[in-house]
């Protein structure tokens, strides 16, 4: 179950609304002895930075003459770390995703593909997605 809040600076949990609080005490309530963990919520990548993504790799696809798609793949095999899980007792291959780069990430991997390409990143902002 997850329920988000926001640490105030009273050092209380605001939920958003009275229904999030209820819920959040009724799970409580039904959970005695439970442990609870408290992560910091972290932004992942934007759509806007995803479709710029798409746009980008159209351009290198232009350039080298692969297919966003392959492009997309090579880059997410040559930048995003590998993983790894046990499951039943078996080690498989996690494929890695650029879904939960964070914003800064996500921008540090774009610039990584134009270092490796030597296709350069059009501006965001004339590329229309980014506010001027």
């Amino acid at each position: 179950m997850v329920f988000r809040a926001q640490i105030k600076d009273d050092g209380k949990f605001d939920f958003g609304s009275d229904y999030n609080l209820a819920r959040f005490k009724a799970w409580c309530k039904e959970h005695p002895g439970k442990w609870v963990r408290i992560e910091e919520q972290v932004s992942v990548r934007s759509l806007s930075q995803h479709n710029f993504y798409w746009v980008y790799l159209g351009f290198v696809s232009h350039e080298t003459g692969h297919t966003p798609e392959e492009l997309h793949e090579w880059a997410k095999k040559k930048f995003l770390p590998r993983k790894f899980a046990t499951v039943f007792g078996e080690e498989v291959a996690v494929t890695p995703t650029t879904k939960t780069l964070t914003k800064l990430a996500f921008g540090e991997y774009l610039e990584r593909i134009c270092a490796e390409t030597g296709v350069p990143l059009p501006n965001p902002q004339e590329a229309g997605y980014l506010p001027h």
